[in-house]
């Protein structure tokens, strides 16, 4: 087959009636983007480097700093299992027990903080977690080592139809290691309506805002020494152009002036106040005790009552027994559903109402100025023009994303060589803002199958993609108004829009509103992205609409508390 043929064959797939061959037809275009932009060889001089970056402008991890050196920032102390089995006379396969007051499955935003609070407290902790750990000088900084250490799944799931990709961390530090910085508070609507409509009036108390201001504190979470990227100043430009709200985005890094670019790979600076240097360092000091590479097999529990865990660890995967007074399942709204299930729980609410902010995109082309979006802080702007669109509290967010070449690729629809090219090399003239949406009426469920691969089903509805695709509508007008020369999106049939120099005027034109209306008629074929993932074990205060209580402890076993954003009981609608 000659490349026209190549290409018609595999576009066939995008436009079948069959599902699995439109699954197979985006697989196929993200697996071999990403290799194809994201692979490392070594040149003549024996550095490793992709021949593509220097043609669309990237720079890859030159970073406009040194890295700090290994002795400046905090590195846990992991327990050996192998050594103490050794230590014990323990025979291969034979179970390693140990025992403490409390065991934590997962160290990110749930599972840190409690293990800080639990071991200040006096109480003897151990955390585990099925990630591993990588110390921040020794991050590889590239994006197909990142998504293989830091990772669920190699950053490569998906949902079973297809319908959207989802990041999450698998790494010692959960989410917090690879987020982007911004830290939003609970908007004082949804805040009101957990209390109100789920019976959980924590989110409404005092005692709620007294612990936001100490996360805060611990975190050095300010807007004070921002620096704006490019893609985030344009998207301040155009939204005030425009009349419509934006603002600075709070920052996690201790209140230090962050422009790394590469926090989704892991902050190289350590500066990022993830939990693996703050809450879990905290832990530590207190006599904490942590297991990586750590995969939990079940809760156990007596008469209704936990007791422990079962685990397996160690280059043997050693199987361990561990007895505790407590338990808390913190490994994520992805991973805490399945375990729950595999432990006994058959509260029918388990892995259902999954919530993930299904995020579009709009990209706007600036062939006059050198945006290079992978390089300065991340995310450090929003937009919040029709964040209530609804009236109630739901709607879609502006924001800027992090952005190197095999994320890029594989987000840019396919239709022929010479128009992935052209698109490829316009990359570091570009500027991507995302549409996040809190959704409202889409819930997705996920469970393990078989072979312990997690498997999600999420399909969204169409008032939930409505309103994505006005926050698309309104990302455009933004990005023509700052001054874009052409304006295209990830859906594969729609024709990108020539600006054409014009800026705010061409908003009153027939060919721009026919642009916006065709987007608009193709909302099907929005390819969606998530990074959060909420609600899969939610909250209330009513027995018969969650998983847990108001405390967040299981309805059906004593002891066992969750605390991770599985307990949502809608989507927050902020990070």
């Amino acid at each position: 087959m000659n490349t026209e043929e190549r290409t018609k064959a595999i576009l066939s797939l995008s436009q079948s009636y069959l599902l699995p061959l439109r699954v197979l037809f985006k697989t196929l275009k993200g697996i071999i983007s990403r290799a194809a932009y994201g692979t490392l060889l070594p040149d003549e001089a024996g550095r490793l480097t992709n021949s593509a970056h220097a043609a669309i402008g990237y720079t890859g991890a030159v970073l406009d700093r040194e890295r700090p050196k290994a002795a400046d920032i905090w590195k846990p102390d992991f327990l050996d299992v192998d050594d103490l089995a050794s230590s014990k006379g323990l025979a291969d396969g034979a179970s390693l027990e140990l025992s403490c007051d409390v065991v934590i499955v997962g160290s990110g935003a749930g599972g840190g903080v409690v293990a800080a609070e639990l071991a200040t407290a006096g109480y003897s902790v151990l955390v585990l977690d099925k990630g591993t750990f990588t110390h921040a000088p020794d991050l590889p900084l590239t994006e197909l080592e990142s998504a293989d250490l830091l990772y669920e799944q190699r950053g490569l799931l998906q949902s079973d139809s297809g319908s959207i990709f989802i990041f999450a961390g698998s790494v010692f530090g959960g989410g917090t290691y690879i987020n982007w910085s911004g830290s939003l508070r609970l908007p004082q609507t949804v805040r009101e309506e957990w209390a109100q409509k789920w019976n959980l009036p924590l989110f409404t108390s005092a005692a709620y805002n007294e612990s936001l201001d100490k996360i805060e504190a611990r975190l050095g979470i300010s807007d004070a020494r921002i620096v704006h990227n490019q893609p985030n100043s344009i998207l301040l430009e155009g939204a005030k152009k425009l009349g419509y709200p934006a603002s600075a985005i709070p920052q996690n890094t201790g209140t230090h002036e962050h422009s790394c670019g590469h926090c989704g790979m892991g902050c190289p600076f350590g500066e990022k106040q993830g939990t693996s240097v703050t809450y879990l360092h905290d832990a530590a000091r207190h006599g904490a005790a942590f297991v990586e590479g750590c995969f939990v097999e079940r809760i156990t529990h007596e008469n209704g009552v936990a007791t422990g865990v079962t685990a397996r660890a160690g280059s043997n995967k050693r199987p361990l027994t561990i007895r505790a007074k407590r338990v808390v399942c913190s490994a994520g709204s992805l991973s805490t559903p399945p375990l729950l299930q595999r432990s006994g729980l058959r509260n029918p609410h388990i892995g259902k109402h999954l919530k993930v902010h299904p995020v579009g995109l709009v990209f706007g082309v600036f062939p006059d100025r050198l945006i290079q979006p992978f390089k300065g802080s991340i995310m450090t702007v929003v937009c919040n023009a029709v964040a209530d669109i609804s009236g109630t509290g739901y709607g879609p967010l502006l924001e800027i994303p992090y952005m190197h070449p095999s994320l890029y690729s594989m987000i840019l629809p396919f239709r022929s060589r010479q128009d992935h090219k052209r698109l490829m090399t316009m990359f570091d003239r570009v500027v991507p803002i995302i549409v996040l949406l809190r959704e409202e009426d889409t819930e997705g469920d996920v469970w393990q199958d078989e072979a312990n691969l997690l498997r999600v089903n999420y399909e969204i509805k169409s008032r939930d993609l409505d309103r994505i695709a006005k926050g698309m509508e309104v990302a455009t007008e933004i990005l023509v108004a700052a001054g874009a020369d052409e304006i295209f999106t990830p859906q594969q049939d729609l024709k990108a829009f020539n600006v054409g120099g014009g800026g705010e005027a061409v908003l009153e034109t027939e060919a721009y509103k026919e642009f916006v209306e065709e987007m608009k008629r193709q909302k099907w074929h929005v390819p969606l992205f998530c990074a959060h993932q909420m609600g899969s074990a939610r909250m209330s205060g009513d027995k018969g609409k969650g998983v847990c209580n108001a405390e967040g402890e299981t309805w059906e076993v004593k002891g066992l508390w969750v605390a991770d954003t599985s307990l949502f009981p809608t989507a927050s609608g902020v990070k």
